[in-house]
């Protein structure tokens, strides 16, 4: 059974017992849409069983290289004012 998924561009929730659960749930679910795939650690949030997570979601290391591996490096705060700064100059 599963509490929650992510098909054809939405978010299901079916089931949670508390509010705490109901977030984590929908932190997996967002990673899964922006195409983060499950990772090892049971207290990960991309973890494929909700087990050891965290109340509020925290990112392990494994979620984070997820994230990386799914959408890249993330830029610099000095990188993406330059890049603005090119694009309207």
């Amino acid at each position: 059974f599963t509490q929650g998924d992510y098909r054809d561009g939405v978010i299901h929730i079916y089931t949670f017992v508390s509010k705490g659960e109901l977030t984590n749930i929908l932190a997996h679910e967002l990673g899964h849409a922006l195409d983060i795939e499950h990772v090892e650690g049971t207290a990960s949030v991309m973890y494929y069983l909700m087990e050891d997570q965290p109340t509020p979601p925290a990112l392990s290391d494994a979620d984070k290289d997820g994230f990386i591996a799914a959408c890249g490096e993330p830029e610099s705060f000095g990188t993406r004012v330059r890049t603005l700064i090119n694009k309207y100059l």
